[in-house]
């Protein structure tokens, strides 16, 4: 849920009144402008618009316009804890992580998966600094292989819905930051 809080950080820190990142992926310059844009005119009155919009998009009103969940979108039947949520838990576990309320918020979340990323990450870097190469090794090959098998698979249209959908430019501009970054990500990991 959008927090007034979060966003003053974001603009007193001005982290897009400068592209932080050179990069020339599309989605990443598109982000970046959109956020650039949305940090100029912010107003703290608008975090009623914000949240509103994100829960007609996340959470539904009558229906769920950019549901964040894996199984809605790669299901046979689009429903959520389907056989994705148990493959992503399954990963989860080889790292002994486990979502909290197990069963009640399903493990293929975005924002669960986006955390498992960036902890994978995070792991990697601790074991090179460490000296454990085959470690970093294989928690890369499980990092490639949880993008590819998962979170890639459906990035892409969850991100075209909230684009499609939003009514606010943040949410449209941390869509397409997300999809990028992970894009990037895992260009850089098939690299290594």
């Amino acid at each position: 849920m959008p927090d007034s809080d979060f966003i003053r950080n974001i603009i007193s820190q001005k982290l897009f009144a400068e592209r932080l990142i050179e990069s020339h992926h599309p989605s990443m310059v598109k982000g970046a402008k959109i956020m650039q844009e949305f940090c100029k005119r912010w107003v703290p009155e608008q975090i009623d618009d914000l949240k509103f919009d994100y829960t007609r998009l996340f959470i539904g009103l009558e229906s769920t316009l950019a549901p964040p969940y894996e199984s809605v979108y790669l299901s046979q039947d689009h429903v959520m804890f389907d056989k994705q949520t148990l493959k992503v838990r399954l990963f989860y576990e080889k790292y002994e992580l486990q979502v909290p309320g197990k069963n009640v918020e399903p493990d293929d979340h975005i924002g669960y998966e986006l955390h498992f990323i960036a902890l994978l990450c995070h792991r990697i870097i601790a074991e090179f600094q460490e000296g454990r190469n085959e470690g970093a090794d294989q928690t890369i090959v499980d990092l490639s292989n949880f993008l590819d098998r998962h979170l890639l698979l459906w990035l892409d249209a969850f991100v075209d819905r909230i684009v499609k959908h939003a009514r606010t430019d943040y949410l449209r501009g941390i869509a397409l930051l997300t999809q990028s970054s992970v894009e990037c990500l895992s260009d850089t990991v098939k690299s290594l």
